[in-house]
């Protein structure tokens, strides 16, 4: 009787943490399906994207036809946000550090010459683990080198970037 009532109790665990992953899933797929949906929408509008990555939740790509940086937050139209790179004046990659000396948050941040500021960010201790930070930190690096160069640069070929 005691085994019985063991495997029943084994059987309703694993069962409910089988449904929570496939919970989370299936939002996951949702998003990304949103993400799509809203990248050939965009692409549909006549742009040229030549650098796109999903960084958080987020797609962020660069339009070189339109000289634009992309963020699209999905299907809805909601977030979505297009700047105009010869707008924006400067480029940085800040860290927000905790008392005990860890970085808990790194951040790309964009200044426009109007006066406002675009944050993207690449990694909050509190939704990413530990382990992301060298790889936010490179990811956050390599953003801001390309935005860099599209704003600073006409019409080069992008292609021939490490040709000796």
């Amino acid at each position: 009787m005691i085994t019985f009532i063991a495997l029943i109790l084994v059987t309703c665990v694993f069962g409910y943490f089988l449904m929570i992953f496939l919970v989370k899933a299936l939002r996951m797929r949702e998003k990304q399906e949103d993400l799509e949906k809203a990248y050939e929408k965009y692409i549909l509008s006549g742009t040229k994207i030549d650098y796109s990555e999903i960084i958080r939740g987020k797609l962020v790509a660069i339009d070189l036809r339109n000289r634009k940086l992309v963020c699209l937050d999905g299907a809805t139209g909601k977030g979505n946000t297009s700047i105009d790179l010869e707008s924006v004046s400067s480029t940085i990659i800040s860290e927000v550090r905790n008392e005990k000396g860890l970085i808990k948050k790194i951040a790309l941040q964009l200044e426009i010459e109007n006066g406002s500021a675009y944050t993207i960010c690449f990694f909050d201790d509190a939704k990413d683990p530990l382990k992301e930070v060298n790889t936010s930190l490179r990811k956050a690096g390599w953003w801001k080198r390309r935005i860099d160069r599209a704003k600073t640069s006409k019409n080069e070929a992008w292609q021939m970037e490490y040709v000796l």
